[in-house]
């Protein structure tokens, strides 16, 4: 049985999903997909670099939820406001 799910894809927010086994809490984080940017080889490692903080961002503030104290709806909302947080202008430059 699964607990979560969490998909980042573009697309796949409002899809149909099966039964998932353990009836997982399902969340989209959505972020761009670093492969399809076009840009100089500099500007692409910046734009992968930037997904990978956000996504980065996103789980270490979804492992830092207490979540034996959360009822499943508070922890799908919490889950859900995860999934909007983006990272400050230029902050993957102080990394």
């Amino acid at each position: 049985p699964l607990d979560f799910i969490v998909t980042v894809a573009p697309g796949l927010a409002n899809r149909d999903w099966p039964a998932w086994p353990g009836n997982p809490a399902h969340t989209h984080w959505p972020a761009d997909d670093p492969i399809a940017f076009d840009g100089t080889e500099d500007k692409q490692l910046q734009y992968f670099k930037r997904v990978y903080l956000e996504l980065e961002n996103r789980i270490k503030i979804f492992c830092s939820l207490r979540i034996d104290s959360l009822d499943r709806l508070t922890l799908e909302n919490r889950l859900s406001i995860i999934g909007t947080t983006r990272l400050a202008e230029g902050a993957e430059a102080a990394v």
